[in-house]
This record gives C-alpha cells, sequence and structure tokens, in this order.
C-alpha cells in the first residue's frame, strides 16, 4: 500500500487531525498484508469498525516496547508507537545500528508504510527516513514537547541540546 492510498486509510478512520489533541496513525507492511498496526497518542486503538482488507488489526500503543510509565508517555508520537510494535511483531533487536535495522525490517517486512492524520514532526521523519519507511506529506516542524525514540527508550524533553539532533536519543 503506498503512503496516498493508506493516508486516504488514515483520513476514512480518522479523519483530519484538525483539533483533535492526539495524532492517530495506521502503518502497514508488504510482506504481511492482512497486518494493521494503529496507535493513537492519547488512549487505545479501537476501531468502530473493521477496516477492510485487514484481518490483524494491532494497537501500536499496547505493543510497543518501553519502560515508561503510561502516565509519563509524554512525546509517544503515533508513528514511533506503531514502529516499537512493528519491531515487536517482526522480534527484530532494535538496539542495532541503523542500517542492520533497515536492512532486517526490509527483509522481515517488506515495504512498510506509516501515515498519520497530521504531518510527520521532524524526528519522526528523520528516523522514518532513516529506516526506509514510507510517510505521507512532508515533515513539519518538530513538537512541542519531548520527543520518544522507540529504539533506545529515551525521552528527549524540548529546549534540550539532544533535540536539536535529526534523531534525538541516539
Amino acid at each position: 500500500m503506498t503512503a496516498e492510498e493508506l493516508n486516504a486509510v488514515v483520513m476514512a478512520v480518522f479523519g483530519p487531525r484538525g483539533d483533535k489533541a492526539y495524532t492517530s496513525a495506521l502503518g502497514t507492511l508488504t510482506k504481511h498484508p492482512d497486518v494493521l498496526i494503529g496507535a493513537i497518542q492519547g488512549g487505545p486503538f479501537k476501531p468502530a469498525a473493521a477496516i477492510e482488507g485487514f484481518t490483524d488489526v494491532r494497537d501500536g500503543r499496547a505493543d510497543a516496547d518501553t519502560k515508561t510509565k503510561l502516565s509519563e508517555r509524554t512525546g509517544f508520537h503515533a508513528e514511533m508507537l506503531i514502529l516499537s510494535a512493528l519491531i515487536n511483531y517482526l522480534e527484530i533487536d532494535p538496539a542495532q545500528p541503523i542500517a542492520n535495522l533497515r536492512a532486517e525490517l526490509a527483509s522481515g517486512a517488506g515495504n512498510i508504510t506509516i501515515t498519520a492524520d497530521a504531518p510527520c514532526c521532524k524526528h519522526c521523519g528523520s528516523m522514518l527516513d532513516a529506516l526506509g519507511i514510507s510517510y505521507f506529506g512532508a515533515k513539519a516542524a518538530a513538537g512541542l514537547t519531548g520527543w520518544w525514540n522507540p529504539l533506545t527508550d529515551k525521552v528527549t524533553p524540548n529546549g534540550s541540546p539532544d533535540f536539536q539532533k535529526a534523531i534525538p536519543g541516539m
């Protein structure tokens, strides 16, 4: 599924972000065409109805690998929740170099697409670019609070020197 096609599904399931407080996103894998991983930053992903073409619909927020308590998850963006859930689904070690991780993701998942109801922030877009994952639209500015790196399970606060990097927490 292309980023444009998945973005149409995102809009059909969630609608545009508009005034919603939290971003919602979906992710697909070409080697697992029946699997759909969804995430809503502020709560569980429970679609109101079946999503055509997908028999295995997963909640990225529930399947993300983190030691951070639910109440402390500032900066956990929907795209990165999906990435963490995807890494867990494929049983890949996230602590390896980006180039190795990119190759292992491509081998296990094929083409990966993650799109959201809002533009991808600077940090999420940079992470997805580094891993060869497609997303819809251009990268936006960095988020307003912090950003969680799903590979290292580190939250980098806005205003810190590390927050200025393309991919904080590495």
